[in-house]
């Protein structure tokens, strides 16, 4: 099983090419899965599955503990729906390359928390369906949460 934690990045966290927003950057991590099978790496529930033109197909999956949402974009499919509840290692569905901000099939992957996870996420405001608050590096936040509830990386 591939974990968001040992794949290979592509594109980090706030990076400013031109297809991001100029100011903030990209608002997640966009990482090597290559139409594989995806996990989620936090327990939580499903919260919305929307077919966006820039993101494509995306699950947006709401932590328990946390409250954060877990963004995970470009899918070529989901096997998940509105209500269900994923435990830490379920799986979800298949990355792809969906949308028009793609250039190869990949997982974006951001987190949107409900308030500012650290002093320099204030500027990265979002609103998505299901989602509105601050977005943050997601590879510190799981490694955060993983260590706060004693969880080892799948």
């Amino acid at each position: 099983m591939k974990s968001v934690l040992s794949t290979r990045l592509i594109q980090g966290f706030r990076n400013k090419r031109p297809v991001y927003d100029k100011v903030k950057g990209h608002t997640g991590v966009d990482l090597d899965f290559k139409n594989e099978a995806l996990f989620t790496p936090l327990s939580g529930t499903v919260v919305a599955y929307v077919k966006q033109t820039e993101m494509g197909n995306c699950l947006y999956v709401r932590h328990d503990a946390s409250g954060a949402v877990l963004v995970f974009a470009h899918l070529s499919f989901t096997i998940v729906k509105k209500g269900d509840k994923v435990k830490r290692g379920d799986s979800i569905g298949k990355s792809g390359n969906t949308g028009t901000i793609t250039t190869g099939a990949h997982l974006h992957f951001e987190i949107v928390c409900p308030a500012p996870y650290r002093p320099e996420d204030k500027v990265m405001t979002r609103s998505l369906p299901g989602a509105k608050g601050f977005n943050t590096d997601p590879l510190p936040f799981i490694r955060d949460q993983y260590k706060k509830y004693g969880v080892s990386n799948p």
